[in-house]
């Protein structure tokens, strides 16, 4: 995690456990000048061994060893100066840094100037600001992955001025690492600023797959559905082919009715609990009407149907993972059995014996 921006002299003085959780943490800090600048780095010390460290007023450096990674892995959480000469000697700072140290490069964090006009809006573009920038990224090998969530990372406070300011710019062997990783801006809430998060995680996992539920068929509605769309005509000449774009039919026209049904019942549901809810309030002031008990029961009947219909998807849904999965405690439960399967067998042939000795006295 990198923060950057902290505006605290002296980051000793807060409680840094506050922006972690109740897991292992280790972090460095670099004060603010002032009310000007301040960063802050945090890791788990389980997952990232701190080898080196080195940091000045617009950067800190860490060197470590990620688990499961054999290369050197360095961070570098950036807060640039406003000054462009400062952001000039800056970039060739961080340059040369990565020029003399060979390894897994992450550089994070609030570099106060864009690529390009089309990331910054209502605001003046400083094009040899940006020159300088995009000399930097080109001569130290850097990458961005597409983001995610927002365009812009920062946004004022009055909402008019917009600005990709924000990055985290990775170098190639990063990337061939980790190909698949996601960039995201997530929602601003307290700062002026949107979180920015790099996930490595293979998160896609294809197409959501078509299931059928049993009690999808307690629905009278579905054979029409089924039926309409099952009576659109197919011009192809190929009988499989024919049969492969009518179940596809099918099957689109099946998820579009049932995604209406989900809707509905949930509204259903809700409407149903908020009638009865006032029925029973009315039940504890005065005696209800024929017509608000009759009311009443339906209104329950209702909600078991509903409920009934959730529980027999719910049913399935653990069948289906039993069958994959299996029960994870099969071999306990085999052994015991088995255990007592031996009993029994030694009990019966203690008894068969017992009974031919018997004979044979």
């Amino acid at each position: 995690m990198a923060i950057q921006e902290t505006q605290m002299v002296d980051l000793n003085k807060i409680k840094v456990s506050n922006i972690w959780d109740n897991s292992p943490f280790d972090y460095i800090i670099q004060n603010a000048c002032g009310r000007s600048g301040g960063l802050l780095c945090l890791w788990d010390p389980n997952i990232f061994t701190l080898q080196d460290s080195k940091h000045s007023r617009y950067y800190i450096w860490v060197k470590g060893v990620i688990k499961g990674v054999e290369r050197d892995v360095f961070v570098v959480n950036v807060y640039a100066p406003q000054d462009s000469n400062l952001k000039k000697a800056l970039w060739d700072e961080l340059s040369t840094l990565m020029e003399e140290n060979d390894g897994l490069w992450i550089t994070l964090g609030d570099f106060n100037c864009v690529r390009n006009p089309n990331k910054r809006k209502n605001s003046v573009f400083c094009l040899s600001s940006a020159s300088d920038f995009n000399n930097f990224i080109n001569r130290a090998d850097l990458y961005e992955y597409n983001i995610g969530g927002y365009k812009f990372t920062y946004l004022s406070d009055v909402g008019n001025k917009c600005s990709k300011i924000d990055r985290i710019l990775v170098g190639q062997e990063f990337i061939n690492y980790w190909p698949l990783a996601t960039l995201t801006a997530l929602p601003k809430k307290y700062s002026d600023h949107r979180p920015l998060v790099l996930s490595c995680v293979d998160l896609n996992f294809g197409p959501k797959p078509f299931r059928f539920f049993n009690s999808w068929l307690l629905n009278k509605d579905l054979e029409k559905v089924v039926t309409v769309a099952n009576n659109i005509p197919v011009t192809d000449e190929r009988p499989d082919v024919r049969l492969a774009n009518k179940l596809r039919r099918c099957k689109i026209a099946i998820k579009a009715w049932r995604k209406e049904m989900v809707y509905k019942e949930h509204g259903m549901r809700k409407e149903l609990y908020n009638r009865l809810n006032t029925l029973d309030i009315c039940t504890e002031i005065s005696t209800l009407t024929e017509q608000e008990d009759e009311e009443r029961i339906v209104c329950k009947k209702r909600i078991e149907e509903l409920e009934k219909s959730k529980l027999l998807d719910l049913k399935q849904n653990a069948g289906i993972k039993w069958v994959i999965e299996g029960d994870e405690n099969s071999a306990y439960f085999h052994d015991i059995i088995n255990c007592h399967k031996k009993t029994i067998e030694f009990m019966v042939c203690g008894l068969i014996k017992f009974g031919c000795q018997s004979r044979s006295l």
